[in-house]
This record gives C-alpha cells, structure tokens and sequence, in this order.
C-alpha cells in the first residue's frame, strides 16, 4: 500500500492518469499488468529504495539508454543495476520523478517523466522519456532516451 502511496502522489497533476490505474485495478488487473510493475519502479525511485525497485527487474535486466547516434548499454544484470541505483541515490540525494504521462501496448510501457533534484546552481529538473519492456511482472529492459531540459 505505501508503494501504492508513493506512486499516487508522484504523479499528482495527472487525474486522468490516475483515474485509469485506479479503473484498471479496480477492474481486477493483476499485478503482472505492466503499468502495475512501471508504477511500483517509480514508487521506489522516490522513496530512493534501490532493493525496492531491483525488485520489479529480471535477473538479466538491460538498461540501454537511447541517443541521437545510437543505443548504449549502461548496466546489465539486477546486481549491476542495484549498485548504480544506489550510487545514483548518493550522488543526488533529493532526486525525484512525477509521471507526466505514460500508455501502454501490450508488454511495454512508454512513460515520459520529469526529473527533478538539487544541484549547486539550485533545483532543476528535466523531461524524459522510457520504455519498459515487462515480462511476467518483472521489468527485462529499459530504453531511457536523452533527456530534453525544461
């Protein structure tokens, strides 16, 4: 429930968003449907619970990150990517994500984010976009593509 919570209050802004989760759980969506894995992702991340958010990967998640030039494996495998989640945590400690919005078809789930975090200069943030692949409840890959600022 407290997952649930996170999720909830990190997309504020969005009714319609949260409207349609809460129809599709009510309609007794498991929690192998991919937006339910995709939200708990988030939960974590805000929470900076990297345990929590290696809970919803496979065991040989791949995380590629998507430039104009081409696609970049950054980490591979639920250990690598716990370590650079709890590093991420330590460099950027006020870091957070608010769903802007997100669709799904089928196994995937395209979400575009926005980021926000303290840095010397003062708070910033930055629009992004993913795609979770989800497979038996449990996150295979990740495409992040290049963040685009404010």
């Amino acid at each position: 429930m407290l997952a649930w919570a996170a999720f909830v209050s990190s997309i504020r802004g969005n009714m319609m968003h949260l409207l349609l989760i809460t129809a599709a759980l009510s309609l007794g969506f498991q929690a192998t449907d991919p937006t339910v894995t995709v939200a708990r992702v988030y939960a974590a991340f805000n929470a900076h619970d990297a345990g929590g958010f290696v809970e919803q990967v496979s065991e040989d998640i791949r995380w590629l990150t998507v430039t104009r030039d081409g696609v970049k494996v950054e980490t591979t495998g639920r250990e690598a990517l716990s370590k650079y989640l709890a590093r991420y945590f330590e460099t950027t400690p006020g870091v957070s994500s608010r769903i802007q919005s997100s669709f799904f078809v089928g196994s995937h789930v395209a979400v575009h984010e926005r980021v926000t975090w303290q840095s010397p200069r003062g708070e910033r943030s930055q629009s992004a976009m993913a795609v979770y692949e989800v497979v038996n409840g449990r996150i295979t890959r990740v495409w992040y593509y290049d963040a685009v600022a404010p």
